[in-house]
């Protein structure tokens, strides 16, 4: 580094020196026949000269990320600000959200730990902050911490749901059990695991299940919009860690998720009839989850253990309601 100042240095001194020597013979040639300038006229013209010299500029410091687009706060918890970004070196599309890094390291903690399960929107990276800044007002600090996660393509079950409200166009049964399981999936593994071998799991609530927290990602083999994508859940943010299994925490997840899927049942539905449409399975499996209630921690286990399979069951049961079997992508 001090090297490359050196050679910038001298090569600047050399046109400096170059410039001095021209523009003194210039000036005495106009003003006397033998050329002597003056001590005050060199002084004079060392100080234009420097300040004509043009010394290049440092090399930019590679980013690693360069941002595609903004998206604000977006919502979501302890955020502050969602952005479109694409990895300079491979080319591949994230999702990042800037937190304020003394709230964060729980939600960077439950995203490491969940990590590989196909059911949960993948964590790709995180950045520390450089510097702590503190709040004038409160003390506290400002710096923020990056986590970068993967790209949901084919976003939110928010953004499908209203796209089929304005097409007045049913979701298809056979799509919101698809939803349901995999959610179902995706809380499973909160509530209960992928433990490592020989080590206990500890339980992770989510306490935000809702369709914007619902993503819908092209990435899953042989996708082609005729198949399912895969479904991830996103955003924890309000996530918390607990030592044993809790009925109150994983009564929350399970009967929000059933909110969530009664809005996809009830998106675009003819108020008319009165009549939800959908199969009496898919009504029975809803209507438990909303009003699930365990009292102790091992029935809680016990529900939370068997809950997948048993709404496997029930789907495989039920005669579908495909209301033309059709899913609006796009606008």
């Amino acid at each position: 580094m001090f090297g490359d100042g050196i050679m910038v240095f001298a090569h600047s001194g050399l046109h400096l020196s170059q410039s001095i020597h021209t523009q003194c013979i210039k000036q005495s040639t106009q003003s006397s026949p033998n050329p002597s300038p003056s001590p005050k006229n060199i002084h004079k013209l060392i100080i234009s000269s420097m300040n004509s010299i043009s010394v290049p500029a440092s090399p930019k410091k590679h980013r690693k990320y360069v941002m595609i687009t903004d998206f604000g706060d977006a919502g979501g918890h302890n955020n502050k600000g969602i952005s479109l970004v694409r990895n300079t070196k491979t080319g591949e599309k994230l999702i990042r959200k800037r937190v304020l890094a003394q709230k964060s390291k729980d939600e960077l903690t439950v995203c490491q730990r969940l990590n590989g399960f196909e059911y949960i929107v993948q964590l790709r990276d995180h950045i520390l902050p450089s510097k702590s800044q503190a709040d004038p007002s409160s003390g506290e600090s400002t710096a923020l911490r990056e986590l970068y996660f993967e790209h949901c393509d084919l976003g939110s079950l928010n953004d499908l749901l209203k796209r089929h409200e304005i097409a007045q166009q049913r979701i298809p049964e056979s799509f919101v059990w698809h939803v349901l399981v995999s959610i179902g999936r995706a809380l499973q593994a909160c509530h209960a695991g992928p433990a490592p071998k020989g080590r206990k799991w500890i339980p992770i609530a989510h306490r935000d299940v809702m369709a914007g927290n619902i993503l819908f990602s092209s990435s899953s083999p042989g996708f082609d919009m005729s198949t399912p994508p895969r479904v991830l859940l996103s955003d924890f943010g309000a996530s918390i860690e607990y030592q044993s299994p809790d009925p109150i925490m994983q009564r929350k997840d399970i009967s929000d998720l059933a909110e969530t899927i009664y809005g996809m049942c009830y998106c675009a539905w003819d108020v008319e009839t009165a009549q939800l449409g959908y199969s009496a399975e898919l009504q029975g499996v809803l209507a438990v989850m909303d009003v699930y209630w365990e009292d102790t921690p091992e029935h809680a286990a016990e529900f939370n253990s068997g809950f997948v399979s048993w709404v496997e069951e029930e789907r495989n049961q039920a005669t579908l309601a495909e209301f033309g079997g059709q899913l609006v992508w796009s606008s």
